[in-house]
């Protein structure tokens, strides 16, 4: 479709690759990176308090809120900015109040850095409850048959890096919200491709970050947090931006903010922030559908290109509704295809190699809106070279 070309040649990357790296790293527009320098150059230039295009860097911000607001379904307000998903996702687990013997809910295959935060709370007396899964699927009735009366959150990546398996949010919030079982959720390798509505999936939590599909430099996450999350969740930490009065010197007593803006301690990277929302509002414009749409079909059309190809194994073809942007295939390990090999023909993706001979090969394609079907067929093309 035309909107998604003309957002395509705003990516200088794709003139040298056929770049399907994004659930790594994102490619950049050429608006991120003269935002961003802008923003520099002028506090280069002019000092003092960062000004953006003649505006307040705080005004700015809050107008940043106010477009992940419409993209996560949400009011501006529950929208809270920091340094990475890492450390917005502590923001729940640090906070969520439980007692020795509770449970977490979560899956197998979740990310690593959940599972590290995860532990943590492990170390304190709560129960985590891993759901593993079967050739990359975790059922949603699985998730759901592991929680019980003590079962405090489930937490899970809406899409799972590992297998690009997407969960059913709708289903999952439905019954963690007649339960009484708050549902946290890493959205990393959703927003920005994938529609997301947190208050019609019922998801209490929400974090990402902005340098893989929002198609921004690394230093910026963000994070949903739900009124009712916000009325008992436990804030560990706070700032000068934290608190309702900003610059109240004299005043020792932290009068926190109603909004999620209280989990913002110091001065953010205001650039990122400011650049992130404008990926954010053109992907408002192409329409979220829209979107989906068109990388689904990339991925399937990937899948429907290597199908059948001797020693190809489609890894990540889950059918409607749990189909992402992520779309693997896994070949034998004896071929020796690795990232450098594909990038010496021009093709970026992810390759997670085999270790031993028996073992397989794992092909990562990542399509986004910025893709088309050239660079599958020069990513399938490549493949084809390399195993002869």
């Amino acid at each position: 479709m035309d909107k998604f070309l003309e957002q395509r040649a705003l990516c200088p990357v794709f003139k040298k690759y056929a770049y399907l790296l994004t659930g790594s790293t994102g490619p950049i527009p050429t608006y991120v990176y003269e935002g961003v320098k802008g923003y520099m150059d002028r506090r280069l230039t002019e000092g003092g308090d960062a000004v953006f295009r003649g505006e307040g860097t705080f005004t700015m911000i809050a107008r940043v809120r106010e477009v992940f607001g419409q993209m996560l379904g949400c009011s501006g307000s529950d929208i809270a900015f920091g340094p990475n998903s890492s450390a917005m996702f502590c923001i729940f687990t640090q906070g969520l109040p439980f007692e020795k013997g509770d449970n977490i809910v979560t899956s197998r295959d979740t990310f690593i850095s959940m599972a590290y935060a995860l532990d943590m709370l492990r170390r304190e007396g709560l129960e985590v409850r891993y759901v593993e899964s079967r050739n990359g699927v975790v059922p949603t009735q699985a998730i759901l048959d592991a929680c019980d009366g003590r079962t405090r959150a489930v937490t899970l990546c809406h899409v799972e890096s590992s297998t690009g398996y997407r969960h059913d949010l709708a289903a999952i919030g439905a019954f963690c919200r007649e339960h009484g079982i708050w549902l946290a959720v890493d959205a990393v390798h959703s927003v920005g491709v994938l529609p997301v509505n947190v208050e019609e999936m019922k998801v209490d939590f929400l974090c990402g970050s902005d340098y893989k599909w929002m198609m921004n430099f690394c230093g910026v996450g963000y994070a949903y947090v739900s009124p009712a999350l916000r009325a008992v969740l436990k804030q560990r930490g706070a700032g000068w931006l934290s608190v309702k009065q900003l610059f109240a010197t004299g005043l020792f007593e932290a009068d926190l903010a109603d909004g999620a803006s209280r989990y913002e301690m110091g001065y953010p990277f205001a650039p990122g922030i400011f650049t992130m929302g404008e990926v954010a509002s053109r992907y408002l414009a192409l329409g979220k559908r829209d979107v989906e749409e068109y990388v689904l079909s990339l991925a399937q059309y990937f899948y429907d290109s290597v199908r059948g190809r001797k020693d190809v194994s489609i890894l990540s073809e889950y059918g409607r509704g749990h189909d992402s942007a992520l779309a693997s295939i896994a070949i034998p390990a004896r071929y020796g295809v690795t990232e450098k090999k594909l990038l010496e023909k021009g093709v970026a993706v992810t390759v997670h190699e085999g270790h031993l001979p028996e073992q397989d090969t794992v092909i990562r394609a990542s399509c986004h809106y910025v893709n088309t079907r050239e660079d599958i067929d020069r990513l399938v093309g490549a493949l084809g070279e390399l195993m002869g």
